[in-house]
């Protein structure tokens, strides 16, 4: 019975700990070299119109983002359905909105911090929002370094204020100035900030400056229509204009077939190839801001931003997913170990066999990591956007890391609790102790929080992107979060099952009653899913069943 508990526990434990397909310690950048639509999956497109509430401030030159999507929607059969959009998010689209933003306009108009404050006042208001982008119109050619200082000073401050949302920074359009113009030299004190910093960005400029083939035009003297200096004389004469110069965008389309290598749309002072390299790049952006965002959901098998509700069956190793297939995978004395271990944003089958310390992983190669007294610990300790193999030695306190050097932490009386406490995208090494109720994360504070006979279940519950120290207590049913109110719900035989089963962005509530197979998820349904015996899939439940806290 104590071995069927601490399997249940480790199993959910690892649930919990699902990571970002897209590295937060890295920066997202979005540009010539993401404008492409082979590179975005259906179930990235899923992700981002299940998990994503955006709000884009821009005037006409931003508009191009959204002419291009329109665009894209008649592009190839089915593109009207999955890469749909609207406010609201209705009937299952992007819920992409271009609210008029009160007192600004875009990121210069009028002025160079109104959009700021505009930002404010529309996030208080909505809170469902959780992205925030905004355009210029061209006001960085005219800027000065002051003024992008202050422009990026703002976002930082926004990011502090709103931990739950993500800002997109965005550079300025070409002006046909290259590389010695004022607008070049702001647009790169911009793209430094944001590698050096790890932001999100949508460069704008540098999809203006390279045509598919990767033939770049910045040098060139290029504009935002797309014009450049063809002849080599230093001047840019466009040729609409009569010029000798010639348009990337214009010739890229005549030696290419409408209909199949590009589609007609009608950008704003633009042409409609560098509206459809607006559309691929955007869809990679929201792509990527919901997979960073996918922290704070375990168990997701079918990549579409929420947990689903599954057990695993030790006595077949048949796994049982609500509303999906039930796979045979594993065998009794397994211990099941669902992650993203490939990182296309899915969790994978999987389980650790500790009779012979091997991770078997439905579609990848057996590996063996560990050895018969381990517990197995996965998570992304190196913040690269997939889940790494690791365990957690109780004999010797020691964490054996695929890929890094062992790290001694923690005691044999301890419970594992791995976590991204301090948000910054990848897994943190941590130990809870039950006989003090101390928590011992490294390289941060030991806060005390809980109690011997405590269920350790920390999560994301407040959706800031970061991990919560967090209890839940048997004797009374009640979940003691770090930071909230203590919270009943669930009686002493259940087993906690902490997920994002709304897709929010923040953890949920829920126990798992044996006896019945019923789920009780705070404010959601309560379906029967599974049988006495049974180790459902939720946040952390194989820490718990290996180490003896649950049955």
């Amino acid at each position: 019975m104590k071995k069927y508990v601490l399997l249940s526990i480790l199993f959910l434990l690892s649930c919990i700990l699902t990571r970002p397909v897209y590295s937060q310690t890295a920066a997202l950048i979005s540009d010539h070299l993401t404008a492409q639509l082979s590179l975005i999956s259906e179930a990235d497109v899923a992700l981002a119109k299940a998990t994503l509430h955006i709000a884009y401030g821009h005037t006409s030159h931003g508009s191009q983002l959204i002419t291009g999507m329109e665009g894209l929607l008649s592009f190839k059969p089915g593109y009207d359905t999955l890469y749909a959009f609207n406010p609201g998010g209705l009937d299952g689209a992007l819920d992409l909105r271009e609210p008029l933003f009160s007192g600004a306009s875009d990121l210069g108009n009028p002025d160079f911090t109104a959009w700021a404050t505009a930002t404010r006042t529309y996030l208080d208001a909505h809170l469902e929002v959780n992205v925030i982008i905004w355009s210029w119109c061209g006001q960085v050619s005219d800027a000065s370094a002051a003024n992008i200082t202050t422009y990026l000073t703002l976002m930082e401050g926004l990011e502090q204020d709103y931990p739950g949302v993500s800002f997109v920074y965005m550079t300025g359009h070409l002006d046909g100035e290259g590389l010695i113009g004022n607008l070049h030299l702001r647009n790169e004190q911009i793209r430094a900030y944001c590698r050096e910093n790890n932001k999100i960005l949508f460069d704008f400029a540098d999809i203006e400056s390279y045509d598919p083939d990767g033939n770049y035009f910045l040098d060139k003297l290029a504009n935002d229509n797309c014009d450049y200096d063809w002849d080599g004389d230093g001047i840019l004469e466009p040729p609409q204009e009569g010029g000798d110069d010639r348009n990337w965008a214009i010739d890229w389309q005549t030696s290419h077939t409408m209909g199949v290598d590009w589609y007609d749309c009608d950008p704003a002072h633009t042409q409609a190839l560098n509206g459809n390299l607006k559309a691929y790049a955007a869809w990679y952006l929201w792509a990527g801001i919901a997979k960073r965002k996918k922290l704070t959901i375990p168990c997701d098998f079918d990549g579409d931003g929420d947990s689903d509700i599954g057990v695993w069956r030790p006595s077949t190793g048949k796994w049982f997913i609500k509303d999906q297939t039930s796979p045979l995978w594993g065998a009794s004395g397994d211990i099941p170990v669902p992650e993203d271990y490939d990182g296309d944003g899915d969790s994978d089958i999987a389980v650790w066999r500790p009779s012979n310390g091997t991770w078997y992983i439905q579609g990848q190669s057996a590996i063996a990591w560990g050895v018969s007294t381990d517990i197995p610990v996965p998570g992304d300790y190196d913040g690269d956007g997939d889940v790494d193999l690791a365990v957690w030695r109780p004999s010797n306190g020691r964490w054996y890391i695929q890929g890094q050097s062992a790290v001694a932490w923690g005691v044999a009386t301890d419970i594992p609790v791995p976590g991204d406490y301090d948000g910054d995208g990848d897994t943190d090494i941590g130990v809870w102790r039950p006989a003090t109720g101390k928590w011992f994360i490294k390289d941060q504070t030991s806060p005390l929080w809980g109690a011997s006979g405590d269920i350790p279940v920390p999560g994301d519950y407040d959706g800031d992107g970061d991990v919560d120290i967090a209890v839940w207590r048997p004797s009374n049913g009640r979940w003691y979060i770090q930071g909230l109110s203590s919270t009943q719900w669930g009686v002493s035989t259940d087993i906690p099952v902490p997920g994002d089963y709304d897709g929010d962005g923040d953890t949920d509530i829920g126990v798992w009653r044996p006896a019945t197979g019923k789920w009780f998820i705070k404010d959601q349904t309560s379906p029967f899913w599974g049988a006495s015996g049974d180790i459902p899939q939720a946040q952390n439940v194989w820490i718990w069943k290996q180490t003896g806290l649950i049955p």
